[in-house]
């Protein structure tokens, strides 16, 4: 393999760890490419070279990073890559986490009653 290539694969996985804490924030969706340069200290020319576009990013991240920590089935793995980001979070929630959100609508629904 010439340098250029080993240099390039080097590059792209880079950005993949960088941007991995990303994912956990549970927010990928409002995440800009502008905040995507930030954390990888790169232009989004070397988000394009590498990525078509935020989603296949995303979907890198998971294939490469995410699903290898995990014993999945291939179906298990083809509905995955089949989600939607929300889709993804909400299955991947820490029960700390669901109890969290859960509250957080339940102080929002009450919140609405009190107004009406």
């Amino acid at each position: 393999m010439s340098k250029h290539r080993e240099q390039s694969l080097r590059n792209r996985s880079d950005i993949l760890r960088k941007c991995y804490p990303l994912v956990a924030t549970g927010s990928w969706d409002a995440i800009a490419i502008s905040d995507i340069e930030k954390v990888i200290k790169q232009t989004r020319g070397a988000i394009a070279y590498y990525f078509k576009n935020k989603k296949t990013l995303f979907a890198n991240i998971l294939d490469e990073l995410f699903f290898p920590v995990f014993a999945l089935s291939d179906d298990e793995r083809e509905k995955l890559s089949k989600a939607t980001v929300s889709d993804f979070y909400n299955k991947y929630k820490t029960p700390f986490e669901r109890v969290r959100d859960d509250l957080a609508k339940i102080m929002v629904l009450t919140t609405l009653q009190g107004l009406c």
